[in-house]
């Protein structure tokens, strides 16, 4: 079975507070080393990868370094059939067995529009990533403030 059909008809990219307003009017943008993480088959499987981390890392190098605590995590479902199958590949940038053993994780090496954005979870971090419904759904997900 290819990586893309593990994902099954949605896949998920978790995020902090801080982006959710450019995710919801912008789409999600690659990282500075261009790609998106993105992982399944559950949401759950993509918030563990923010609930383990004490907080959001900001700056540009060591010497701005910044720790932001946030309370809640967002996680964004995507329509995988929106997403071009030849730039989703598997990603080795964590450690299989300290995950969900089902943990499927992916980068996406494009930006994803906000069209194929079908739900937004918000996630209580200090709750290992519990969700507490949808934010916004069905792709008429409205930007927040």
């Amino acid at each position: 079975m290819s990586i893309v059909d593990q994902l099954g008809n949605e896949v998920y990219h978790a995020t902090w507070p801080t982006h959710l307003h450019s995710i919801m009017t912008e789409g999600i943008k690659r990282n500075r080393f261009g790609e998106v993480f993105l992982a399944g088959p559950d949401i759950m499987h993509a918030a563990q990868f923010l609930a383990i981390r004490p907080g959001e890392y900001r700056g540009e190098n060591l010497q701005d370094f910044e720790l932001v605590v946030h309370d809640k995590l967002y996680v964004v479902g995507i329509r995988t059939a929106d997403l071009d199958p030849s730039l989703i590949k598997e990603s080795g940038d964590h450690a299989h067995w300290f995950f969900q053993p089902d943990t499927v994780s992916v980068t996406y090496e494009d930006d994803i529009p906000f069209s194929a954005i079908l739900n937004v979870w918000e996630c209580d971090r200090l709750e290992n990533g519990s969700h507490s419904g949808d934010v916004a759904g069905g792709g008429t997900a409205a930007a927040t403030d």
